[in-house]
């Protein structure tokens, strides 16, 4: 997913939260997917919501839901945190991952920008049959000036991608 989808996106999530309340879920810090599951099943809305929206000074909204198959995602779950800070977000971030039917990661978006995308990072973090696809670009100026863009290829997947509860997810899948 490209840095201008992520920011749809989100943009998206926000004006759903907008319209739909306020938090219906407390997260944990590295709360294990299994619970994060558990309780979505328990939810009458069928996702899983947390919002904290101070105007002008902060923004910190986190999803939990379901996600049908498509070409792009396997059927399974998504775990979407979104942060930005200042007037009109002019600094943020936001992570997204995507689970399997067993609740196995199987991918990782990260975008993070400052001064309203003047300097952008955004990684990708994929599992592939040998294990983990890693890439990571920067741009600056709005996204019309690529820097550069590094891949590379990992047997394991790196810690500071890891949950609070390292499981299967974290290992290449068996050949």
């Amino acid at each position: 997913m490209s840095g201008y989808r992520l920011r749809h996106t989100a943009l998206g999530i926000l004006l759903l939260a907008a319209l739909s309340g306020c938090s219906t879920y407390e997260f944990q810090p590295n709360q294990p997917i299994e619970k994060l599951v558990a309780d979505l099943e328990k939810s009458e809305k069928g996702i899983l919501m947390s919002a904290l929206w101070i105007p002008l000074i902060t923004l910190d909204m986190q999803f939990f839901t379901y996600v049908d198959e498509t070409e792009e995602y396997l059927a399974g779950h998504s775990h979407f945190d979104i942060d930005a800070w200042g007037p009109l977000f002019f600094s943020g971030a936001a992570n997204e991952r995507w689970y399997d039917h067993n609740n196995e990661l199987y991918e990782i978006q990260e975008y993070f920008d400052v001064l309203l995308s003047i300097w952008a990072t955004e990684k990708s973090v994929s599992r592939v049959p040998t294990g983990w696809r890693e890439e990571i670009r920067r741009e600056i100026l709005f996204g019309l000036y690529r820097m550069w863009t590094e891949v590379r290829y990992l047997d394991e997947l790196p810690a500071e991608y890891r949950t609070g509860s390292v499981t299967q997810e974290d290992k290449a899948p068996s050949s």
